[in-house]
């Protein structure tokens, strides 16, 4: 967070209980004003990305400014001209969500938040996934969103209706904000490693993947690895 107000952003925090460590400058918001809590829905792993798929769109739709994920580590101002889509390539042929803008009255937005509030079986899924999501449907009488694929609502949904309507002209390249993959994740722990390597004439931002690094990034990092500067940061 302190990344995103270093580059000059102003920044808001929707949360939906209060938090500690909020850095200065960062604003709180409710959460609950944008979708009430009792409508959260977590993927059957248990993992809220789900949810937070349809909150960032939502805000999309009601026009809030750009989505950035928290383990987004701003390194420029970030900037979306009025009717552009702000997004990138996070790995070949599937656009990140991870750093996003979307104008209100995208093509995107009805199709994805009518996962949630209209469950049904997209047909960006592959056909073995759709084909398990109807028997599902056929024995229990209804879609189960949480059982659907991971990225459902994410970079499966973003790929396929920017693709659909002609908008992958607008994707930003891969580095621009995931210059290495979750695979990768590891490499802010090891003091033998650099932010350098990574950063790129046209790299914006850097995605830390936080589910990789979840485990351990609250332990005393090792002296001059990026970590050890994040903690310092944070301090």
């Amino acid at each position: 967070m302190r990344s995103v107000t270093a580059q000059g952003h102003r920044l808001t925090l929707y949360t939906y209980t209060e938090v500690a460590g909020v850095p200065e400058g960062v604003e709180l918001a409710d959460a609950a004003a944008i979708i009430p809590g009792e409508a959260i829905v977590a993927h059957h792993s248990g993992s809220v990305a789900l949810f937070s798929d349809r909150f960032r769109i939502e805000l999309q739709r009601q026009g809030k400014g750009i989505w950035l994920d928290a383990d987004v580590y701003l390194l420029a101002p970030l900037a979306v001209d009025a009717g552009e889509h702000l997004f990138g390539w996070i790995e070949p042929g599937v656009l990140g969500a991870g750093v996003l803008a979307i104008p209100p009255d995208s093509p995107l937005i009805a199709p994805i938040l009518n996962l949630f509030e209209h469950p049904y079986i997209p047909d960006w899924l592959r056909f073995s996934d759709r084909f398990r999501a109807h028997c599902r449907k056929w024995r229990e009488g209804e879609v189960d969103l949480a059982r659907l694929p991971w990225g459902v609502a994410g970079p499966l949904a973003l790929t396929a209706l920017a693709r659909r309507n002609g908008l992958l002209g607008q994707a930003l390249p891969q580095d621009a904000f995931y210059s290495y993959g979750w695979r990768e994740a590891d490499w802010i722990f090891d003091p033998a490693r650099a932010i350098e390597e990574f950063v790129r004439p046209g790299t914006k931002a850097l995605h830390l993947y936080n589910f990789m690094i979840a485990s351990r990034k609250m332990r005393p990092a090792i002296a001059g690895s990026f970590m050890a500067r994040l903690q310092e940061e944070g301090a």
